[in-house]
């Protein structure tokens, strides 16, 4: 009997790290209880979350009823104003496209490109088929950035900056606008653009009736096709807007 126990000891005694062991595995659990314990109180603010949510949909109690009833009227009247302001926009702020007719466009469109794939397709299979190809003129897409859909580019700028074209470079001034941020509620961001320049440019000093087609067409009287812009590397441009009667604008633009 005597001998087991001693066994027993001995066999403890030959694992120098049996105490240090032991407390670093009592430490773990009691950080791991800690750990627990904010665990279920984050789970529990999460349930309650839901389960307030729910009540706000199905609960019939009177006063929930009548949040209720606020926040759908609310929903609704933002519906309803934001199709006015759309609806302001397409009117007032879009170029005009009442003498072009954009379906008998696109549908021209699709057949010519279907014909010209076919010839395409033709002419790789002949000699110097695919040198002649070359020679070919670009074929526009009907998608963003000189749309044969709408006829409108939209290049994409990263900085504008105006000054009257008489005063010194010092006096360049940005033009951006502060908009919500559709891909993050609450949140807001700068936007550049030609459009956010043309309203900048109606008000004094400048009291300009451009557009935003009015600036692209200058800007790419200097700089050339805007779906080029990209090979200048952030390289910026600068033109100038010489109204017939008002003050004359120098634009620098950097891609």
């Amino acid at each position: 009997m005597t001998e087991n126990t001693t066994g027993v000891v001995n066999a403890q005694s030959t694992d120098p790290w049996a105490a240090a062991k032991q407390a670093t595995v009592a430490i773990l659990t009691q950080l791991t209880n800690e750990a627990n314990e904010a665990a279920r109180v984050v789970k529990a603010s999460a349930n309650q979350k839901a389960v307030i949510a729910d009540l706000l949909e199905t609960s019939d109690d009177p006063q929930v009823v009548t949040y209720r009833e606020k926040m759908e009227q609310a929903e609704a009247a933002m519906e309803q104003w934001r199709n006015q302001i759309e609806a302001y926009a397409k009117e007032a702020l879009m170029p005009k496209g009442d003498e072009n007719d954009v379906e008998a466009a696109t549908a021209t469109y699709k057949e010519k490109n279907a014909a010209i794939k076919g010839f395409k397709a033709t002419m790789v299979n002949l000699p110097g088929g695919e040198e002649a190809l070359k020679e070919l003129p670009e074929l526009l897409s009907l998608g963003r950035g000189g749309s044969a859909a709408s006829g409108v580019k939209r290049p994409r700028v990263t900085e504008i900056h105006i000054k009257p074209a008489t005063a010194s470079a010092t006096e360049y001034k940005s033009v951006s606008a502060t908009q919500k941020d559709p891909k993050n509620p609450g949140a807001t961001k700068e936007v550049v653009n030609f459009s956010v320049l043309a309203q900048k440019l109606k008000s004094a000093p400048y009291n300009l009736e451009l557009t935003a087609r009015d600036i692209l067409e200058h800007a790419e009287g200097v700089a050339g096709p805007a779906e080029n812009w990209g090979d200048r590397d952030g390289d910026p441009f600068s033109f100038v807007i010489s109204p017939e009667n008002g003050e004359h604008v120098e634009v620098k633009v950097t891609p």
